[in-house]
């Protein structure tokens, strides 16, 4: 269970930290009802054969792990 909440955590801090940096204001990304994929963190990639999602819709949030579930 830790290991799905650092998940989670990290996913949400990468998507967070990557709306600060600079680039073009004018660009409005619409979070709800897209399927985000991590692709990498820090450099590293998944464990193969892991794919790791996390989505929005309706005011939620849920995704996979790559074992579990969440939301």
């Amino acid at each position: 269970m830790k290991r799905i909440n650092y998940i989670l955590l990290i996913f949400i801090l990468v998507i967070v930290l990557s709306a600060c940096q600079a680039g073009n204001p004018s660009i409005d990304v619409d979070l709800e009802n897209n399927t985000w994929v991590l692709r990498s963190y820090d450099g590293n990639l998944p464990i193969e054969g892991t794919i790791i999602t996390l989505q929005f819709k309706d005011e939620q949030i849920s995704g996979n792990a790559g074992c579990n579930h969440y939301g």
